[in-house]
This record gives C-alpha cells, sequence and structure tokens, in this order.
C-alpha cells in the first residue's frame, strides 16, 4: 500500500520520531473484545496531542506477522518479543492490505486505519499515544516490563459479555486454538468447554485472570476499567482510571463522555458493531434478561469467582 513504500517511509524516518513509536506517554488498552476498548480508546485520544492506533495486532488487518489472535508474549517460549520491539520502534513493519470493496487501486492507496494511525503515529509525534489492542492483552507484562507502557484493561460482566458476543454473532468464533497453539491452555481445556456459553466463560477467564496477574505484579502501571461502574456512573469511572493512568480527566474528555452515554440506544441491532452514542444508565444490567439460566449457571461457575475478585463487587 501506500503507506508502505519506500518514499513514505524515508519520509518518516528522516521528520518522524527517532524513538519509532514514541511518546511521553504510551498507554495499551486491553481487555476481550465486546468488553468497552474501543470506547475507552476514543476517551483517551481526544485531546490535543494525542492519538490512537486501532488494533494493530489484529490478525485480519494489523501487521503482517500477527498471525495468532491474542499474541501470548508473556508466555515462555515465544515469538513475539522481537515483533513486539520492533513494531514499538518502527522497525520492518507491514500492514495487510485492507480487504474492503473497493478497486485495487484505492485498497493500496488508502490502506488500512491501523496502518494510517501507524503512519500518523510516528511522523506527528504525539504526546499521548494510545494503542487501542485486546490482542495484545496476553502480551501485557512484556509491555510494561520491557517498554514502560501504561495498561488499562476493560472488564465487562461475562453474562454481559456473553449476550454481547452473540448479538453480533461472534460466540461460535473465539480463538481458543490460537490459545492452545502458543500454550496458555491445553486441548483438553479447550475441548472441556462445549457449549457456546462454556467457551466464552473459559475466553474471559483466561484473558481476565492475566490481567489479575498483571494488576498483581505491576500494581503502580496498570489499572481496571469496569463497564458496569461505567454505565453506572461514567464520569466517576472515567475519573478514577485517568487518574490511576497520571494523565487527568479533561474537560474535552469528559465532554465526549457525556456525549457518548447520553443516547437513546441500550441495545444496538446485530449488524452494528460500534456503537458509541448509547444509553448508559439503560444498560445496567439489562443483559441479564438476554441469557438463559442455564447460560447463566454455566458462566457463573466458571467466572463468578474471578469477577468477584478483580470487580470487587457480587455477581
Amino acid at each position: 500500500m501506500f503507506l508502505q513504500t519506500r518514499p513514505v517511509d524515508r519520509l518518516m524516518t528522516k521528520f518522524g520520531d527517532p524513538r519509532g513509536l514514541g511518546a511521553d506517554c504510551r498507554i495499551a488498552v486491553c481487555g476481550t473484545h465486546r468488553s468497552g476498548t474501543t470506547l475507552l480508546g476514543t476517551f483517551l485520544t481526544v485531546d490535543p496531542r494525542s492519538r490512537q492506533i486501532f488494533e494493530p495486532f489484529n490478525p485480519a488487518f494489523g501487521i503482517e506477522e500477527a498471525t495468532h489472535s491474542f499474541i501470548a508474549g508473556d508466555w515462555p517460549n515465544n515469538p513475539w518479543h522481537d515483533v513486539i520491539d520492533r513494531f514499538l520502534a518502527a522497525d520492518g513493519i507491514r500492514f495487510r492490505t485492507p480487504l474492503i470493496e473497493a478497486s485495487p487501486f484505492a485498497r493500496w492507496l488508502k490502506g488500512t486505519r491501523a496502518a494510517r494511525e501507524f503512519a500518523a503515529a510516528r511522523l506527528f509525534r504525539p504526546q499521548r499515544l494510545v494503542f487501542k489492542c485486546p490482542f495484545m492483552t496476553l502480551s501485557s507484562q512484556y509491555l510494561i516490563d520491557r517498554h514502560g507502557i501504561q495498561l488499562v484493561f476493560t472488564v465487562k460482566h461475562p453474562l454481559s459479555f456473553f449476550a454481547s458476543l452473540r448479538r453480533v454473532g461472534w460466540h461460535e468464533a473465539l480463538p481458543l486454538d490460537d490459545m492452545v497453539e502458543q500454550g496458555v491452555i491445553d486441548a483438553a481445556t479447550r475441548d472441556a468447554a462445549t457449549m457456546p456459553a462454556a467457551r466464552a466463560g473459559l475466553f474471559w477467564s483466561i484473558l481476565n485472570r492475566h490481567a489479575l496477574e498483571t494488576l498483581r505484579r505491576f500494581p503502580a502501571s496498570a489499572t481496571i476499567w469496569s463497564h458496569e461502574r461505567f454505565c453506572r456512573d461514567p464520569h466517576q469511572e472515567m475519573a478514577r482510571v485517568t487518574a490511576a493512568l497520571n494523565i487527568g480527566y479533561s474537560p474535552a474528555m469528559r465532554q465526549e463522555v457525556a456525549q457518548a452515554t447520553n443516547g437513546a440506544v441500550v441495545v444496538p441491532a446485530g449488524s452494528k458493531i460500534h456503537e458509541l452514542v448509547r444509553n448508559a444508565a439503560g444498560m445496567v444490567e439489562e443483559w441479564r434478561g438476554r441469557v438463559s439460566p442455564e447460560e447463566e449457571a454455566e458462566l457463573r461457575a466458571c467466572c463468578g469467582a474471578l469477577y468477584e475478585e478483580i470487580i470487587g463487587e457480587g455477581w
């Protein structure tokens, strides 16, 4: 694509940040998908001199070397440390060709959102750079320990997570096979989760258990953004999280939060993946009515204790 041609790369190398993807403050927004990562990434980049790179390790449209979903950089004998290092150094990174309904020339010229944001982050030297990428969750400890990146994990109630997955049709396509291949879980654990709710609960538990372990190991560098607390009081939850990140809850961020949470939509249509203007108050526990008693029992057995430990609230 055009952004990956040699003249553009030379331009970014000459005039861009010599550190690659450098910034005074670098934040990774991680967690399960369908948990609010897109929303939070938007809030954290509304201030001037702030930029976001959207899902650079998404295996569908991210960097070419992201061949697995949810790369397990915190597990031993993995190949991801070098890939992460070169990505953050902007060293030889190439993005996948976008799969959009357009002419080959348009695809070459426009590229993907992640590729455009990557180029802008290199060239314009932001003060705050946010990597909105659930797919880096299992590499969070390496991001903190090796690169000094601050982590915020978005956590959604397991019932709400499952209801959201099913609404968009993603509940049958969780990347448990990739986790087996990377040694995160064994095949027997994957195979024991036969029903959609059980598989969603297993996936939720893997990512959020790792988030909890990261919080315990790096208490000064990681924090939690709770979807349920946000729905009940958006400004209070954002003020708490921004204080933990040492960036302050700015007027621009406060205004963006107010605009995104005072809409009329509670449950969007299934075809709507991202709906940023929602009725936050109306979303509080509305999902309980969209999960069967059997599915709730499955998810509670798998995730209940972990959810309460992470959030400090009952099921």
